[in-house]
């Protein structure tokens, strides 16, 4: 059994010598000599290029003393540079004097040296994937779970991607800029409301509607109907030309997601439907709504588990085929996995700052559904606490909007003083003061309703 990177480099390349690694050593002479002849051009690469970066090992270690200098003294030159270095017992393995002398020699400015340390980046990047490649081969050829493997790849791939990013602030006349083109597209539209319109003017309201790059969390214990809500928003967004809906079915396969799209549409009994119960008329009302529902922009994705890095790695995929992606639904946040380490609410704390990052990435709006506790079972009124968020610990702090589906009347004891009343309660909003919406439920239907249709 193969088990280390030399065997399998003589597997894929014979008893010879493997190729070098992708390396440009005169990309590093010219780096490290910019920087020992400008102040300026030691500035332009530090907090991005690393001396892992560096495929010599002396070259590394004489960028690590260039960070050591800059950091603490302010300044750097070859004769700082050497004392470091000396200090370190490392002067004689980079070279001593003469080789900093001579790096600095080969250079004549220091301008070009941000260009340089975007190449010496994609080696460095190139050479940590090969890497990678070897390891995932090493588990494999042991007999490690394929599925185990692929997570672990998948995650080792996304925190490659994020070290290797050249990360830059951006100026307030850049910033600006994006600011003056929304302006100017929301005076010439006038909307109601900024983000997409969900279909319910009360939310729209507490919301601004969904807008994008933020992450709003819609919470209820089991039974209550958030699955429901979100999916009469999603509708909402998709039948009306907004945008493509994207959605992450952890709990229901996508047939059973079909099924309850269709009923949903056609206003027939989900169980009754799956008997096949369905008067005449009925058949004709779900017909309509299939045909309907062909035309709608949704794509479910009822791959489960779920991490991070699989979260990232199928929205490209689908951003790819469908880029007008405007709303992504994650049904629900416990069924997600993450690292297993010192409980559950590390887990979703991981988890979440995973989604928080997310949500910066791309230009929709994420709506995420969440368990609420038993604590709620636990008030006589049923009535849920943002603090019920199961495992809460960094959610609050990571999403900007949150949503707490209060339906009194699904609890025996409450259904006949609530009657069908429903509270959207909102104890955290990022742009608006905490507020409540009020909403009707269907009960033959299951479905939610804007008051303003309920009353008409």
């Amino acid at each position: 059994t193969m088990n280390n990177s030399s065997q399998i480099l003589t597997a894929q390349f014979g008893a010879g010598i493997p190729p070098m690694p992708p390396q440009a050593l005169e990309i590093e002479r010219a780096i490290l000599g910019a920087c020992l002849i400008s102040f300026q051009a030691c500035a332009d690469v530090v907090g991005w290029l690393r001396p892992e970066d560096f495929y010599y090992p002396p070259h590394s270690i004489i960028f690590a003393a260039i960070l050591d200098l800059h950091r603490y003294e302010g300044q750097v030159d070859q004769l700082l540079l050497y004392e470091v270095l000396k200090a370190q017992g490392k002067a004689d393995e980079t070279g001593g004097v003469c080789y900093l002398a001579e790096l600095a020699s080969e250079v004549a400015t220091g301008s070009n040296v941000r260009y340089h340390g975007r190449i010496l980046k994609q080696y460095a990047l190139s050479r940590s994937l090969l890497s990678l490649t070897q390891e995932v081969q090493e588990k494999l050829y042991q007999q490690s779970p394929a599925i185990e493997v692929s997570q672990w790849a998948l995650t080792r791939l996304l925190e490659l991607t994020r070290a290797h990013e050249q990360r830059r602030g951006h100026t307030l006349r850049e910033i600006m800029a994006e600011v003056d083109i929304k302006f100017t597209e929301a005076c010439r539209i006038q909307r109601r409301w900024a983000g997409l319109d969900c279909g319910f003017p009360e939310i729209n309201d507490l919301l601004n509607g969904l807008c994008p790059l933020e992450m709003t969390v819609l919470g209820a214990r089991p039974k209550v109907g958030k699955t429901r809500l979100a999916l009469q928003m999603a509708r909402c967004i998709a039948a009306s030309g907004q945008g493509a809906v994207l959605i992450y079915s952890l709990e229901m396969g996508r047939v059973q997601l079909g099924e309850f799209w269709g009923c949903m549409l056609a206003d027939l009994d989900l169980t009754r439907f799956r008997r096949g119960w369905v008067t005449e008329e009925g058949k004709e009302r779900y017909r309509t709504a299939r045909a309907a529902l062909d035309n709608w922009p949704v794509i479910v994705d009822d791959i489960s588990p779920l991490s991070i890095p699989e979260l990232y790695a199928t929205t490209e995929r689908h951003l790819a085929v469908h880029p007008d992606i405007r709303l992504v639904v994650i049904d629900f946040l416990q069924k997600m996995v993450g690292p297993d380490r010192n409980g559950e609410t590390a887990k979703i704390d991981a988890i979440c700052q995973g989604l928080a990052d997310y949500k910066k990435r791309y230009p929709v709006h994420l709506l995420v559904i969440s368990q609420l506790s038993r604590s709620v079972e636990e008030r006589a009124d049923r009535r849920p606490q943002i603090d019920d968020l199961r495992g809460s610990g960094m959610i609050e702090a990571l999403l900007d909007n949150s949503l707490l589906l209060y339906r009194p009347g699904a609890y025996d004891h409450l259904r006949a003083r609530e009657g069908d009343r429903v509270e959207i309660i909102a104890p955290l909003l990022r742009n608006a003061a905490p507020g409540v919406a009020h909403l009707q439920w269907d009960n033959q239907t299951g479905a939610f309703y804007s008051t303003a249709y309920a009353n008409s």
